[in-house]
């Protein structure tokens, strides 16, 4: 698989742009011990890097204060970000750098003695994701799909030197979906209407590989997708970072995942049945039977119930949306 290339820099400035230096993902097809390969190998809090990376200057102006969604990032703040002179190559000037938060930052150097090297592992993820999106478009599926590309830069106050880092791509929206996870979904059994496409491009990513990667996490505006987690059977270089569940997760993705129309359109089919019978069997015990509770007429009568039968879904129909 191809790896990111990336490292940069940009002064902090909300109000004019600052020349600064960026660097963003190479297309690299060859094997990394290729000494020929451009960019370089970069360490960050003293961990390496996976893949080679390029560092260019770009001129940026950044927002003081992160955005305001409909729905807010439980570990990063949103920043605007315009990309004055195109230096960033994300072909677009409006853009969102996105900031782990204080909290998030301190949950993940006690739990996973994550430092900075984080934001270079997560464009790490998006740029494999890329190449993976490009396969699976190559299959002229009945919708493409597009993993936007992401950079790092790194920004230096301009009085107190203090560095930070920030994930920067274009700015695609703020109706965001989510349309998987890392881990088990039982929503994605409950209903008959979840997406077909997310889940399959997730699907043929593991086949594809020969087993040994899977894109899943998938969430963006429509087909449009980004901050993907990438699953693999093992991970003993950390090159995925905390969120990869290794095998486990995978096999519990799947155990939420039926295959429909799109994933026989690509010749797939489920590599974990038993998985994924179980995963039926535990939504339909948890799903059996709800409770709700209302007030009648003025509330002297006091509570009401009405138990409703909510079961989960097995799609036979492949002609379920897109």
């Amino acid at each position: 698989m191809p790896s990111p290339l990336l490292t940069g820099m940009a002064p902090l400035s909300s109000s004019s742009g600052h020349q600064g230096d960026w660097s963003r993902p190479s297309d690299l097809n060859l094997d990394e011990s290729d000494l020929d390969l451009p960019g370089e190998a970069l360490q960050v809090d003293g961990k390496s890097i996976p893949g080679r990376w390029e560092t260019r200057e770009a001129l940026v102006r950044l927002a003081d204060d992160p955005m305001t969604t409909t729905t807010p990032g439980a570990m990063r703040e949103l920043f605007r970000l315009e990309d004055i002179a195109g230096g960033l190559g994300l072909n677009s000037v409006r853009c969102v750098a996105k900031k782990y938060s204080r909290s998030s930052v301190e949950h993940l150097r006690r739990n996973g003695g994550v430092g900075d090297e984080v934001y270079f592992r997560d464009v790490h993820m998006q740029f494999v994701a890329n190449a993976w999106a490009g396969e699976f478009n190559a299959r002229a599926p009945p919708k493409p799909v597009e993993m936007i590309p992401a950079v790092v830069i790194e920004i230096e106050h301009p009085r107190t030197f203090a560095k930070a880092y920030f994930g920067v791509e274009r700015y695609i929206g703020e109706e965001f979906e989510k349309y998987n996870s890392n881990h088990f979904t039982p929503q994605l059994l409950l209903s008959s209407r979840t997406r077909e496409t997310p889940d399959a491009f997730s699907h043929f990513t593991f086949e594809a590989s020969g087993r040994q990667v899977m894109v899943a996490d998938i969430q963006g505006c429509g087909d449009v997708y980004t901050d993907p987690q990438i699953l693999t059977p093992t991970d003993e270089q950390f090159e995925f970072g905390v969120g990869n569940t290794a095998i486990d997760g995978i096999k519990l993705w799947f155990a939420s995942h039926q295959c429909r129309g799109v994933c026989r359109g690509l010749n797939l089919e489920h590599p974990y049945p038993k998985e994924l019978d179980e995963g039926l069997q535990h939504t339909r015990r948890m799903s059996h039977l709800r409770t709700l509770y209302s007030r009648e007429g003025d509330g002297t009568k006091g509570l009401r119930t009405m138990s409703t039968s909510v079961q989960a879904a097995e799609t036979r129909s492949p002609n379920g949306p897109g």
